[in-house]
């Protein structure tokens, strides 16, 4: 979850769980392409480039900080 209050951006995490992510890199050209702006799985899964980046288009908290 992502907080601002007053302009202070603060971060907080479940020690275990998994980010949901899209198998098109994001852009602003497209707003009308789900597969770019909807992670729900249910979308995602008919995408042909579904599990592209990561398997089943998620990826555990653990393997997430290491990337960012």
């Amino acid at each position: 979850m992502l907080t601002s209050v007053n302009g202070s951006l603060k971060g907080y995490f479940y020690e275990d769980g998994y980010v949901r992510t899209s198998c098109k890199e994001f852009n602003h050209d497209d707003v009308t392409d789900k597969f770019v702006h909807l992670t729900n799985d249910a979308i995602q899964v008919h995408a042909d480039d579904y599990g592209k980046y990561e398997s089943g288009n998620k990826m555990a908290f653990s393997d997430f900080s290491r990337v960012i």
